[in-house]
């Protein structure tokens, strides 16, 4: 990376070129990884905002860029580099003392030098990734409870996870200098060769097998195996196994589980449904089909699932989210009105997508009856608009704030004596809107988060320093929420 950052400056005869690459919370990084000060940090905000290619003859004629006019830089020329993504994944920038632009070949020259290093970005990234995917890949083959192995074309185990071990009562080093006919009992040898063959021809096997212990007892396997090849074109498999003499447990287990998920549903009022895009139609567990108060054999298309929903708002919502899942295999959260048979009225709850090759070949989610959270969020912004109404319309001055003192309501009054009318207040700091408070007021405000009723008698104040001055009588109240 150095070469490509010396080759850079000499190509356009600048001072000086670095390559900056995103970091966290959207700061930026020199490639070696030390951080950027605040002059290189606009730098790459103005580049990113302005590129993919930007520069500036003078920064002293910029008043924005006071941060690079404060040092050795008058000029500079940026390139932003892209991932495959098109995200921001790097900025090329050559700086100078002097003044000036580029010429055509300069540019022409600099940002092919950019695209080297975006090529060498992307390729870094790369390998990041498969590293990250290999030291997975590695953690999830050694702490997986299931037997995994790979094996050559002669049945040699050449590499084994501590579950192999366990289960079959040998070390995993052990197991890496036998055979799987070491570990399959004699009468089965025949079997393991006709595996053998299979697996060549067909790629991907399962089936089941038997092993002996160290101790000479047996157990049976389901297994799952594939056929590959490395980079020199050499076989071998990749295998799972899962032990299935508890197998009668697991199944009991299922059902359980089973039965209690829909137990779940069924008290949350949360039915799961799903769309086969290959026949448009729509699949629904009972509890969907009860919530839609439609038959249990009811398995309608899109166009009959649609009529469940209100004309008008929610139906060209959904409408809209369909498209949008089967084209862009975008997902959806929605509230929707949903009209039943009987003319009740449902939530519709989130969806996701299963994408293959670039297209949508399944759409599933569940739907809720959220009618009753509904109808008390309703409300409570009901009650929230008649309480912000009450403040703002009292014919004193009053104003409610959080427990950071910023704004939450305030009456018109309040703002009239305040000379305040006019402007917002919502969120803003209190001490920031009214900057000339007495150090007493600000006490009373303090004793006043900590649950006290504070009364003060006549005070005398200049709101903004500027009018006349006010006499006034002040009352803090602490309010709370629910909790």
């Amino acid at each position: 990376m150095e070469t490509i950052i010396r080759l850079a400056t000499v190509v356009c005869q600048k001072a000086a070129a670095c390559l900056y690459l995103p970091g966290e919370q959207g700061h930026w990084n020199k490639w070696n990884g030390s951080p950027c000060d605040a002059a290189e940090q606009q730098l790459c905000g103005i580049i990113v905002r302005n590129g993919p290619f930007f520069e500036i003859a003078d920064v002293l004629q910029e008043p924005e860029l006071q941060l690079l006019s404060d040092g050795n830089t008058r000029s500079f020329a940026g390139a932003l580099l892209e991932d495959q993504r098109g995200r921001p994944a790097g900025i090329l920038v050559v700086t100078d003392s002097h003044t000036g632009l580029l010429n055509e070949q300069q540019r022409h020259s600099f940002m092919a030098v950019a695209d080297i290093a975006a090529v060498w970005i992307r390729q870094a990234a790369r390998v990041k990734t498969l590293k990250i995917s290999e030291q997975k890949y590695r953690a999830f083959f050694d702490h997986a409870e299931a037997l995994m192995c790979m094996h050559d074309m002669e049945g040699n185990l050449t590499m084994v996870n501590s579950a192999a071990g366990a289960n079959l009562g040998y070390l995993p080093g052990e197991l890496q200098t036998m055979t799987l006919f070491d570990i399959v009992p004699a009468q089965n040898h025949d079997g393991l060769r006709q595996y053998m063959e299979r697996i060549r021809k067909e790629i991907h096997v399962k089936g089941i097998m038997q092993t002996v212990h160290r101790d000479g007892s047996t157990g049976i396997w389901l297994f799952n195996n594939v056929l590959l090849k490395n980079e020199n074109g050499e076989e071998y498999v990749i295998g799972n196994a899962l032990d299935i003499t508890d197998m009668h447990q697991l199944e009991r287990n299922l059902k359980r589980t089973k039965e209690m998920l829909e137990e779940t549903n069924s008290v949350a009022r949360i039915g799961f449904w799903e769309l086969d895009i290959a026949t448009k139609k729509i699949h629904g567990s009972r509890i969907a089909k009860e919530i839609q108060e439609a038959p249990e054999d009811f398995d309608g298309d899109i166009t009959a699932s649609l009529s469940f929903y209100k004309k008008g708002e929610s139906r060209r919502k959904i409408q809209d989210a369909i498209t949008s899942a089967l084209k862009r295999g975008a997902g959806w959260d929605l509230e929707l009105q949903m009209i039943t048979a009987k003319g009740r009225k449902y939530g519709y709850g989130p969806s996701a997508m299963r994408i293959r090759d670039g297209v949508c070949k399944r759409v599933y989610g569940t739907i809720q009856d959220i009618d009753r959270p509904m109808k008390l969020f309703i409300e409570m912004q009901q009650s929230r608009k008649l309480l912000s109404a009450f403040v703002e319309h009292a014919p004193a001055a009053v104003a409610m704030l959080d427990d950071k003192l910023r704004f939450i309501a305030y009456s018109n009054r309040f703002l009239e004596e305040r000379r305040l009318t006019g402007q917002k207040l919502e969120g803003r700091p209190f001490y920031e809107v009214l900057p000339h408070l007495p150090e007493k007021w600000k006490e009373e405000n303090e004793r006043a988060l900590q649950g006290h009723v504070v009364r003060s008698g006549e005070d005398c104040w200049n709101p903004d320093g500027a009018g006349p001055d006010q006499y006034i009588k002040r009352e803090v109240r602490p309010w709370y929420q629910y909790d």
